[in-house]
């Protein structure tokens, strides 16, 4: 399955971005375990074009770039796939006309979930028969395995294949990062047992799956027979009001996935050596962080004129809250810009939660998944300042004064463009009651390190002292010893801390009142309104025009650059970036336009986070750039 759903994502790639079928919730089985669809194939394609992305992708400027990839993406994948499979997958993106959906499926005892993908080819059914046709003949021809199956009368085909062959097309690719399982087999090493897709068409559906008995399943359904479908399930009904209108949506039984965890965890724990501290399975520890009661995930999308919108739903009842879901739990309070974040910072987000309370919900956590870890950094703080005040505590001193409020925002200074892109400065501003003596006391934290390797240092400024340390951190690319630096002071009702001493000053000077501030950013407020308001507990903006501009400089001037800001993401990483080959190097960043050629297709969005009784909503909404179209 895990082969299939990278296949998934490069038919969204080479589509073209590139009897009446039943509505998704009523053609999918009731055990149906998660799915991904669009109603509305065309529509979705549509909707691509109009954003502010598709936009940029058909940007004569961009010319070079789309080229060039797109050639790639032809000779390295498309290509490769046609020749070892047969299977173009352009040549069926292309067919498709109504809903598309990729569905998970229970796994059988002891193995892998299943999946089922089917896509509506509406008038291009004869078509879509004459490929598949094409699929077995192609198949044959090159001697492989394959047999034909019937399911309901109608006629299936199942290919027999080995999954090394389809990995070694997706991991020149998706490079895996796990080297061992891609690597050849050693001599006499067990080989990989064959996989099995079976597909056909029924109407003008076209169906693909690892399990004949699965396909069964929706054609009962769709024949209109007794077997329940998914629309019948009350796990699904209570989420199923949010997916009208939706252009594309996708949905997680997360109670059966955690079911089967657990049940596997029962039997096949991890096991720890005598002197080794018992292992925790990641059953556990997905309870332990609170995913155990959370019932489903809900996903939406939609692309409009007004912008691009997205809402996730996690459906867990407040009663059954622990872990991640505790130490998030927000207050109805402003959650605004305050009046001294400046205009120009480029991202911002401000947390409304009683700090404490949240500090005593990760230690509880961490004490759920590693007692000795939660002890460790227990005794830890017990030590905090006892050399210079064996009375001293820090929880009194520093946590028990934290208030409500926790601001982040970065920017773009002037003493790092855009090469400050790989890691721009950050102010963290805590809430507390008293800002000097909460500094005062975290300044102990110091008492942790030997005094040879930190190096501490204050001064007054506009009389305000700033509190910096500087201690080691590794090394450089040339080998040179590296240091990481803190600011801290304090100001009015917050602490603040970064790494770039003149943020701190900038704060410290925000009393004055001449600075824009971003919160009257024009457009801000409005966007604000269509991810659930400033007022939930949680928002956040940020300026992809900033951003985005350091980002493409950096990308010109340096592809390898480029390649470890992307690398940083776990998501691109695993797409092969900042590696020899993979989907970046289908990139030529030399060959990107001045960005302000494009500028006009960046903007800002904004998000926000809620909660209520049943579970907790996050909502993200970007504004369609003013200029984008014209």
């Amino acid at each position: 399955m895990i082969y299939f759903a990278r296949l998934v994502l490069f038919v969204a790639l080479a589509s073209a971005l590139g009897a009446a079928t039943p509505p998704i919730e009523k053609l999918l089985p009731a055990d149906t375990v998660g799915f991904l669809a669009a109603p509305n194939w065309e529509a979705v394609g549509a909707a691509f074009h109009q954003s502010a992305l598709g936009q940029l992708w058909a940007e004569p400027a961009m010319r070079p770039v789309r080229e060039k990839f797109l050639a790639r993406f032809r000779s390295e994948f498309v290509g490769p796939l046609d020749k070892e499979l047969g299977l173009n997958v352009t040549n069926y993106c292309r067919l498709f006309q109504g809903p598309v959906i990729f569905a998970s499926t229970p796994a059988a005892s002891g193995g892998e979930s299943g999946f089922l993908f089917v896509a509506d080819t509406g008038t291009n059914s004869s078509q879509l028969a004459t490929n598949l046709a094409d699929l077995r003949r192609k198949w044959t021809d090159k001697g492989k395995q394959s047999k034909t199956v019937k399911i309901r009368d109608l006629d299936f085909a199942t290919l027999v294949f080995d999954p090394a062959e389809v990995n070694r097309i997706f991991d020149r690719v998706l490079p895996n990062p796990d080297v061992a399982k891609s690597a050849p087999a050693a001599a006499g090493e067990k080989k990989t047992a064959p996989k099995e897709w079976t597909f056909g068409q029924s109407g003008p559906l076209f169906l693909l799956s690892d399990s004949p008995k699965d396909l069964e399943k929706l054609l009962v359904i769709q024949s209109g027979g007794a077997l329940p479908a998914l629309a019948d399930e009350s796990s699904f009904a209570a989420d199923a009001p949010q997916f009208r209108d939706a252009q594309v949506f996708a949905w997680l039984n997360v109670k059966s996935v955690m079911d089967r965890l657990n049940k596997f965890a029962a039997t096949n724990g991890p096991a720890a050596a005598e002197d080794e501290a018992p292992a925790i399975s990641p059953a556990a520890a997905l309870n332990a962080l609170g995913f155990g009661n959370v019932r489903s995930l809900a996903l939406t999308v939609n692309q409009s004129g007004s912008g691009t919108a997205l809402a996730l739903r996690a459906r867990l009842p407040e009663s059954g809250r622990r872990g991640l879901f505790k130490v998030f739990t927000l207050d109805l309070k402003d959650s605004s810009p305050p009046p001294f974040v400046p205009a120009d910072a480029v991202k911002f987000s401000r947390f409304r939660a009683d700090l404490p309370k949240t500090w005593a919900n990760i230690e509880t956590t961490m004490a759920e998944l590693s007692p000795p870890a939660a002890s460790f950094l227990k005794f830890l703080f017990s030590m905090v300042g006892k050399d210079r005040d064996p009375n001293f505590d820090l929880r009194e001193s520093f946590i028990a004064k934290l208030t409500d409020d926790l601001v982040s925002y970065e920017k773009f200074t002037r003493a790092n463009p855009p090469k400050g892109a790989e890691s721009p400065p950050t102010l963290l501003l805590v809430g507390a009651r008293n800002a000097d003596q909460a500094v005062i006391a975290l300044k102990a934290l110091t008492s942790l390190v030997p005094p040879q390797i930190i190096k501490y240092r204050e001064r007054e400024f506009l009389g305000r002292t700033i509190y910096t340390v500087n201690w080691p951190s590794g090394q450089g690319a040339g080998g040179e010893p590296t240091t990481t630096t803190l600011h801290a002071a304090g100001s009015g009702s917050y602490v603040a801390l970064s790494s770039d001493v003149s943020l701190v000053e900038e704060f410290l000077r925000s009393s004055d009142g001449t600075a824009r501030a971003l919160r009257d950013k024009p457009g801000l407020a409005e966007a604000a309104q269509k991810a659930g308001g400033m007022n939930t507990g949680f928002f956040s903006t940020d300026n992809h025009a900033e951003s985005a501009r350091a980002l493409f400089e950096a990308a010109r001037k340096d592809s390898f650059n480029a390649a470890s800001l992307l690398n940083r993401s776990v998501i691109a990483s695993r797409l092969g970036m900042g590696r020899e080959g993979g989907v970046l190097s289908w990139f030529d960043f030399s060959a990107l336009p001045p960005f302000e050629r494009v500028a006009k297709y960046f903007h800002f969005d904004v998000s926000a986070l809620s909660a209520n009784a049943d579970g907790f909503t996050y909502k993200y909404f970007a504004p369609a750039p003013p200029q984008a179209g014209k």
